[in-house]
C-alpha cells in the first residue's frame, strides 16, 4: 500500500480505508492520496483526491476507484469553535439516511424529471479526530463536472440551474412529509439548528464586526433610508439570523434545506456541444449545514452570495419563478398538491420574513470568498482563537472596494424588495 504522507491527515484514516477495501474482497491494494486543494479559505476540513487500484479476490479482475476524501481539521481551536464533530455527523447523516429516502420516493412515484446529482458516499468515519467521508470524485473526466469561481457572480445558466435544483430538493422534503411523516419528523429533528451558549456569543461578536466593517460603505451611499434600515439590522445581526432559522422551522412551510447554498458547494457540467457555455447538469455538495427551516434561507443565501445587483435587476423575479415552477412540477410528479403545500404568495412572504439570513451570510462569507488570501498549511495547523477573530476584522479584507460594493448593493435590494420589513 502506497500512501502520500501529510501532517493534516490522521494516519488512522489511511489504515481504515485499506482495511475496508480488504473486507470488500480487494487485494494487492495501492492507494495514493494527494491534496485536492492545497490552499483554500476553508478551515473546517481538508479535501483529498484518493486513487485506488487493486484486484478482486473473487475473480482477480482489476479494480480502480477515484474518490474524494473529506477529513475534519485536527486543530482543536477550530474543532471547538465550529463543533466539527456535529458538522461531520450531520453531513454523513444526509448522505447515509436522507438522500436514500429521497431516492426511494423518486423511484416509488416513478418521477421522470432528473434530480440534481449528489455524489455517492462510499465510506465514512465518525470517531473523534477521525471524522471523514469518502465520496465519488465527480470531477474526473468520465463524469465531466467542474467547479466555478465563487468569488465572481454566477452566469444566467448557473443561476437558473441552481434555482431548479433547490426547487426539486425542497419538493422532496415536502413530499417526504406528506407520504412518510414519521420518517420526515425524524429527519427534521436531527437537522434542527443547535448552538452552544458560548458559541452564540462568539458568532454574534464576529457578525457585529463584519457589519462594522461594511458600515462606512453603506453610509457613503445616497440612499438614507437604506442606511437607517441597515443600522437597525446592525443592532443584533446574528440574533436576526438565528431568529430566521428558528421561526422558519416553526410553520408548515419548513423543509430540510441544503444550508450552505453557494457556488463553492456546486459543480456544473456542460454537456451540450451546441451550447458549450450553458450548464446542463448540477451537483450539490457539502451538506454539513443542512437544517430544518424555511426554504427562504437557501434561496436568499444563494441569490445574494452568488449574483450581483446588475443580474438581480434583470433576473430576480425570473429566479424566484424558476424555483417555484421546479418545486411545483416536482411535487406534482410526487403526487402532492403543490399550491396547497406552498402557495406562491406564501413563498413571497417567507422571503420577506427570513431573507435577512441571506444578508447576514453575505456579509460574513463574501469577504472570505473575495479576499484572495488562501490559508496555508502552517496557518491551518496552528490556528489560534485570535486568528479566527482576525478573519472578521477590517484588515483581513483584500478586495475591499469590490466587497463593500457588493454588500451595499445587497442592502439597496433588501430595501427595494421589502426584506427589512420584519426586523423588530
Amino acid at each position: 500500500m502506497a500512501l502520500i504522507s501529510d501532517k493534516l491527515l490522521n494516519p488512522i484514516i489511511k489504515k481504515r480505508i485499506d482495511l475496508t477495501l480488504h473486507n470488500k474482497n480487494v487485494k494487492d491494494i495501492e492507494i495514493t492520496i494527494k491534496r485536492a486543494i492545497v490552499e483554500n479559505p476553508n478551515i473546517l476540513s481538508v479535501i483529498w483526491e484518493v486513487r485506488i487500484t487493486g484486484k478482486s479476490t473473487e475473480n482477480s479482475g482489476i479494480i480502480e476507484h477515484d474518490w474524494i476524501l473529506k477529513s475534519a481539521t485536527l486543530n482543536e481551536v477550530v474543532r471547538k469553535y465550529a463543533h466539527i464533530d456535529r458538522l461531520f455527523k450531520k453531513e454523513i447523516y444526509v448522505y447515509d439516511k436522507i438522500m436514500p429516502a429521497y431516492y426511494r420516493l423518486i423511484e416509488e412515484h416513478n418521477v421522470q424529471e432528473p434530480f440534481p446529482v449528489i455524489p455517492h458516499m462510499h465510506l465514512y468515519f465518525t470517531d473523534t479526530l477521525q471524522e471523514a467521508l469518502v465520496l465519488e470524485n465527480l470531477k474526473r473526466p468520465n463524469y465531466g463536472f467542474i467547479s466555478v469561481k465563487a468569488s465572481e457572480p454566477c452566469t444566467h445558466g448557473q443561476a437558473m440551474l441552481a434555482m431548479k435544483a433547490l426547487g426539486k430538493l425542497h419538493a422532496l422534503s415536502y413530499a417526504l412529509r406528506e407520504h412518510k411523516p414519521d420518517q420526515f419528523k425524524k429527519f427534521a429533528e436531527y437537522t434542527k439548528n443547535r448552538f452552544s451558549a458560548a458559541n452564540i456569543d462568539l458568532y454574534a461578536k464576529h457578525q457585529r464586526m463584519c457589519c462594522e466593517r461594511v458600515f462606512d460603505a453603506i453610509i457613503s451611499g445616497k440612499d438614507k433610508s437604506s442606511v437607517a434600515l441597515f443600522k437597525k439590522f446592525m443592532e443584533k445581526p446574528f440574533e436576526y439570523q438565528m431568529q430566521a432559522i428558528k421561526m422558519g422551522a416553526m410553520g408548515p412551510y419548513a423543509v430540510l434545506t441544503h444550508g450552505d447554498a453557494i457556488l463553492d458547494n456546486m459543480l456544473f457540467k456542460y454537456g451540450d456541444p451546441n451550447a458549450p457555455d450553458r450548464p446542463t447538469e448540477i451537483c450539490l455538495l457539502d451538506w454539513q449545514f443542512c437544517r430544518f427551516t424555511s426554504p427562504a434561507l437557501d434561496l436568499s443565501q444563494f441569490i445574494f452570495l452568488s449574483t450581483d445587483k446588475q443580474f438581480r435587476d434583470q433576473h430576480y423575479a425570473d429566479m424566484i419563478r424558476t424555483y417555484y415552477y421546479a418545486l411545483c412540477s416536482y411535487l406534482t410528479e410526487l403526487k402532492c398538491d403543490a399550491e396547497q403545500i406552498l402557495p406562491f404568495d406564501m413563498l413571497q412572504l417567507q422571503l420577506k420574513r427570513y431573507s435577512v439570513y441571506g444578508l447576514g451570510m453575505a456579509i460574513m462569507i463574501l469577504h472570505i470568498i473575495m479576499n484572495g488570501r488562501p490559508i496555508d498549511d502552517n496557518s491551518r495547523q496552528n490556528m489560534k482563537a485570535t486568528d479566527i477573530e482576525a478573519t472578521f476584522s477590517k484588515s483581513f479584507v483584500k478586495n475591499t472596494d469590490s466587497y463593500t460594493s457588493r454588500i451595499r448593493d445587497i442592502v439597496l435590494d433588501f430595501k427595494d424588495y421589502g426584506y427589512f420589513e420584519f426586523l423588530n
